[in-house]
């Protein structure tokens, strides 16, 4: 599994890039205002929460009944990520 960390860093960084730079992009092509900077912030904090639980779950070496449920999770914190990206786009 630690093969796998370094292409789930960069697409993590990726992931941030494009919630961070989208958040203001889109608006600003709609020709109006993001709906919440709090919104921004849970966006983040969320994919953040996500990517730590997937490379950590990598490097940790753990057991496969624990890495599933781990990575299940960290799928589910990704979606709820993406939800309030586009509530707040």
């Amino acid at each position: 599994m630690a093969a796998v960390a370094g292409p789930a860093v960069g697409l993590g960084c990726d992931t941030l890039m494009v919630s961070g730079v989208g958040s203001r992009a889109l608006p600003a092509f709609l020709g109006r205002r993001r709906w919440s900077d709090r919104l921004q912030l849970a966006t983040i904090a969320l994919t953040d929460l996500a990517i730590v639980l997937r490379v950590g779950l990598q490097s940790s070496g753990a057991t496969e009944p624990i890495a599933n449920a781990v990575l299940g999770l960290s799928g589910l914190i990704a979606y709820a990520a993406l939800v309030t990206f586009a509530i707040n786009v």
